[in-house]
């Protein structure tokens, strides 16, 4: 899991975040404890400059979030941390999106 959030640049961050989508769809709530590390790092790459690694953020996320069970006591916290005012406002929006659903 750390090769995949320690991507750097535009083809590895989109990579990365393409892998942990796919990830989550085929494994689903039986990897939610390696899956929860990963949302922070999605969440960041919600803001990112380049359109396509927003839309793989986009896509990660919504992965992530079918597979992360939303009352589990540490996956809340780190949704309300994307929400905090010195995040971009396209990492909260995606942490938002994620509440709802």
């Amino acid at each position: 899991m750390p090769l995949l959030l320690g991507a750097t640049g535009e083809h590895g961050q989109s990579c990365s975040l393409i892998a942990l989508a796919s990830l989550a769809k085929s494994v689903g709530k039986v990897g939610e404890p390696f899956l929860v590390n990963a949302l922070p790092f999605a969440f960041d790459l919600a803001a990112n400059k380049s359109e396509a690694v927003r839309g793989h953020a986009d896509a990660a996320i919504t992965a992530l979030g079918a597979a992360l069970c939303m009352a589990l006591p540490f996956v809340a916290p780190l949704v309300f941390n994307a929400t905090q005012v010195e995040k971009p406002w396209q990492t909260r929006v995606a942490a938002l999106q994620m509440l709802v659903g």
